[in-house]
């Protein structure tokens, strides 16, 4: 009998989708943990249940931004099938991050104006150098309550050429310029525009202390706080250079003179031909008391800088025969020796250790005890 043929095993049934709520649960979590590439995934799978979810769409455009998928949010604009009030804004954005400038401009003006897209059309007018149209618009928003805005109408009026401004500017928004590292930084361009160069450094300075203690409570490394405030770094290398030229000027070592006006048919070599022409001041040389040019006397010995042993009039004395002679065994005038290499050799390493320690004491806590032949060695260099 032929065995039974086992049944077809049925096809499994895909699992259905989690439930909306639940997905907005995980992605408002996963927004506040700024874990931009879960709110991506999570609100492809809400657009893929709900393809028109406003708020979604505007998540994934927003954490795209945010994490520098600047040419992916764009995409993600234009694929949309519902287009928001705010895309344009959002694309002005993208497009002012790729330097797209007119092109960001032309899509900020199909928003609605607000105090954001004022900032944002600022930010592009600076950018294309219209400082007069960008001031304009930071006025307009002086009451507003954006944070930090005060920053950028700084770097405005000194890009402008208005550096004067600024401390009115400062006054009339009740701001210290040290309220943060870079509106110290942009107000210390203003003094230096100015050439009020010590003000600048002062100001300098005190950015430079307020920067490193806000990034390090950020927990930002050293090598991140010394990248952040390289600008004020070489600020103040620019400024302390100032700062000597004008200590210079206000002595008697540097003074500024005007030169005089050189004709166009005036040559170089009639130039040299002119210095050759002036009179020079002959100076009477001084003598010491009691020596006659006339009669100099003998010239001074060439050889008067050497050491004695190396002038060629030296002679070495002759030891005494007598004093070398050495009475007793052999073995005393062998100990003898022995100990004069020994005091010897003592002398040399003590010498060459006292050079040692004033080059450096790592080498001489690295060196081990020398040995005689070694000592020997060093005494002749």
């Amino acid at each position: 009998m032929a065995p039974k043929s086992k049944p077809a095993p049925s096809p499994s049934q895909p699992a259905p989708p989690p439930p909306l709520e639940d997905l907005f649960t995980t992605l408002n979590r996963h927004i506040r943990a700024s874990a931009f590439d879960n709110v991506v995934k999570f609100t492809d799978q809400i657009l893929a249940i709900a393809p028109d979810d406003e708020d979604a769409l505007r998540c994934k455009v927003v954490a795209l931004i945010k994490n520098d998928r600047v040419e992916d949010a764009l995409s993600a604009i234009k694929s949309s099938r519902k287009q928001l009030d705010d895309f344009h804004f959002f694309k002005a954005y993208c497009l002012y991050r790729q330097n797209k400038l007119d092109e960001a401009l032309e899509s900020l003006k199909r928003q609605e104006r607000t105090d954001e897209t004022m900032l944002l059309e600022c930010q592009i007018l600076y950018r294309l150098g219209k400082m007069d149209a960008c001031l304009e618009i930071y006025q307009k928003l002086q009451n507003s309550k954006i944070d930090n805005m005060e920053i950028n109408s700084v770097a405005a009026l000194v890009m402008a050429g208005r550096s004067s401004e600024v401390q009115g500017m400062l006054d009339s928004l009740r701001v210290k310029a040290t309220s943060s590292f870079e509106l110290a930084f942009n107000t210390a361009c203003s003094l230096i525009a100015r050439k009020k160069y010590t003000d600048a450094e002062q100001l300098l300075l005190s950015g430079r202390r307020i920067g490193q203690e806000v990034l390090m409570e950020d927990n930002l490394a050293d090598d991140e706080i010394e990248l952040e405030l390289s600008p004020i770094a070489v600020q103040l290398a620019y400024v302390q250079q100032g700062i000597d030229v004008d200590s210079l000027e206000r002595t008697s070592g540097v003074k500024q003179v005007e030169a005089p006006r050189v004709g166009v048919s005036e040559t170089y070599e009639e130039g040299k031909n002119q210095t050759k022409t002036k009179n020079k001041r002959k100076r009477k040389p001084t003598y010491p008391k009691g020596f006659d040019p006339a009669n100099p006397g003998p010239p001074p010995d060439p050889e008067r800088w050497l050491p004695k042993r190396e002038r060629s009039t030296y002679r070495p004395k002759r030891k005494d025969k007598r004093a070398a002679q050495v009475r007793g065994s052999q073995g005393a005038v062998v100990r003898d020796k022995h100990d004069t290499g020994a005091s010897s050799n003592t002398s040399h390493s003590k010498s060459n250790q006292g050079t040692s320690n004033g080059a450096g004491q790592n080498a001489v806590s690295e060196q081990t005890k020398p040995s005689s032949k070694s000592s020997r060695k060093k005494s002749r260099n």
